[in-house]
């Protein structure tokens, strides 16, 4: 008798045999009780060896690219086995639906498309989806209040920075004037502000002020810090400021302030030792000069103040000077020193007369001015 040929089997066969004997050996052991507690057992086992080799991992131990790994995997068993599922459910069905009853008295069940295991599935599908969407509206409402939240935020900080740009500009009077000036957009608006500036003078010029009430007032607006500081009040070209206009003296001499100040500038532009005219050219002989000792005198209330000082810096257009105030240290009213931290603007009007240079005496580390005569100062 001849020897029978082994029939070679390709892989998928070999693979596809072995798989049918383990589920018939697997089937074997699940209906024998004692043989399942020792599969059950062998397999604990053997996790646990494995998993002290660390060849299997909780979550909380993995690192974030094996959890990737692992997820990725889950999703393939995952869809591996609802494929298998559903293949499984089309194939019982299409067997009860094809297959001939046996008898006639038979009553063939109708089978549902869905087991009561997919209908529960369905349903928890339909709730998680429900609160997926119940939370990515919460989020999308919070992000969007955020946003909102944001550039209101970002607008009051764009503010504040204009402010803040506004502050380190200071705005003043002048400055708002030279860039209207550089404007040319602006040339009506500059020429209201002077013609607004004209009438006002010519106003308060031409107007004769009566009542004590409205001289109070005038003298309240006219001495502002800004009037001094820009000094505008100016008849033509001469410097006759809201000072000299006897804003600053008794009623008495207010009264006729403004007649004698003409009267000066008057009389001293036509002098010919002050002044004289050449071909195309103006000269002017100044009365002070830096270092020059002075007798000037401040007038508070009804009492007047004489003091000695030194001219630091003259001003002839605007008819001032520049001192610094000299505080007397004797009796006889020779021997002065300076006062460093006393400076002021005086009138050339409030000068009484020009003093000798004194002599410098040194005491103990401090300077001071000797003269040979006796200053005739009043000092408060």
């Amino acid at each position: 008798m001849a020897p029978r040929k082994k029939t070679t089997l390709s892989k998928e066969e070999i693979a596809k045999k072995k798989s049918e004997q383990a589920k018939r050996r697997l089937e074997k052991i699940k209906n024998d009780p004692v043989l399942l507690a020792e599969y059950k057992e062998k397999e604990r086992l053997k996790y646990l060896k494995k998993k002290e080799k660390g060849q299997r991992k909780c979550v909380k131990d993995m690192t974030p690219r094996e959890h990737r790994k692992a997820r990725k995997n889950w999703v393939a068993y995952s869809s591996d086995y609802r494929k298998k599922q559903k293949i499984q459910e089309n194939t019982d069905k299409y067997a009860n639906q094809n297959t001939p009853p046996s008898s006639e008295d038979e009553i063939i069940p109708e089978v549902p498309l869905l087991n009561k295991e997919r209908e529960a599935e369905a349903r928890r599908s339909i709730v998680q989806r429900k609160k997926r969407n119940s939370i990515l509206k919460r989020k999308d409402l919070l992000i969007e209040n955020l946003k909102k939240k944001l550039a209101s935020e970002q607008q009051k900080n764009r503010r504040l920075k204009q402010r803040m740009i506004k502050k380190k500009k200071a705005v003043t009077p002048k400055s708002k004037i030279l860039e209207m000036a550089e404007d040319p957009n602006q040339k009506a608006e500059l020429i209201k502000k002077a013609l607004f500036g004209e009438v006002i003078q010519k106003q308060i010029l031409d107007t004769k002020i009566e009542t004590q009430q409205n001289k109070t007032c005038l003298k309240t607006i006219l001495s502002s810090p800004l009037t001094h500081k820009y000094k505008i009040w100016r008849l033509g070209n001469n410097a006759i400021t809201y000072k000299k206009m006897g804003f600053n003296r008794t009623k008495y001499e207010a009264k006729q302030n403004k007649k004698r100040v003409e009267e000066i500038i008057h009389q001293f532009y036509e002098d010919d030792n002050n002044s004289r005219c050449a071909a195309g050219k103006k000269e002017c002989i100044t009365r002070y000069g830096s270092g020059d000792y002075v007798l000037v005198k401040l007038i508070m209330g009804r009492k007047e103040y004489r003091y000695a000082a030194i001219c630091s810096k003259y001003d002839d257009d605007e008819g001032e000077l520049t001192v610094t105030f000299l505080k007397v240290c004797n009796e006889d009213g020779t021997e002065f020193k300076i006062n460093d931290n006393d400076i002021a603007d005086v009138p050339y009007e409030d000068v009484i007369e020009k003093l000798p240079i004194p002599n410098l005496i040194v005491k103990r580390g401090t300077v001071f001015y000797k003269f040979k005569t006796p200053v005739s100062v009043y000092e408060k």
